[in-house]
């Protein structure tokens, strides 16, 4: 009886240890994770966004279900694409992939659609010629208006769009929808 109390306490003591060795292994990629982040932001405001792709980056490797840090990446690299025009389609590329990736984790999240409308109508300006670009811009600014349809900043950047795309009667619609829900915005 002793010795099966012995081992069942050794035994105990042993998961217990091995419990605290995770959560501090887990503190710890928690807080590198952190300090990645904030690092990335240091480095994005000082004008280096090359150099924050890389340290948001590690902190999405480090936690990949953090949705704010791969939301700072795709940021990251937006602001990549304006300040290297040579690499514009590269960095686009890499931000687009990043908020679809956003999108899987959380489809109800307006604004990553809201932010996909929007590069895909800057690449559309800057690539009239391709109407796919229109359209999926038309499609990703429609989906965000639809999953919080009474949000006025929404419904005021798709009235925009279209406004944009001379889809006069439709904007004026979202428009006044955008009046209606918030008449401090007219």
């Amino acid at each position: 009886l002793r010795t099966i109390m012995k081992t069942i306490r050794y035994s105990l003591f042993g998961l217990i240890s091995l419990f605290c060795v995770w959560l501090i292994i887990n503190a710890i990629l928690h807080i590198r994770a952190e300090v990645n982040h904030r690092n990335g932001f240091i480095q994005i405001e000082r004008g280096y966004p090359k150099l924050s792709n890389i340290t948001f980056k590690r902190a999405v490797e480090l936690m990949p279900w953090e949705t704010h840090y791969r939301l700072q990446l795709a940021k990251s690299y937006e602001a990549s694409a304006k300040k290297f025009p040579q690499e514009f389609k590269r960095f686009t590329n890499l931000a687009i992939k990043e908020y679809k990736r956003l999108i899987e984790q959380d489809e109800l999240n307006p604004w990553f659609k809201a932010r996909l409308g929007l590069i895909y109508h800057d690449l559309y300006s800057k690539y009239p010629n391709t109407e796919v670009y229109k359209t999926l811009a038309h499609d990703f600014s429609f989906a965000a208006t639809l999953n919080d349809p009474k949000n006025p900043l929404f419904t005021l950047h798709y009235a925009h769009l279209l406004y944009t795309y001379k889809d006069f009667n439709q904007a004026k619609k979202y428009y006044l929808k955008t009046i209606e829900y918030d008449n401090d915005m007219l």
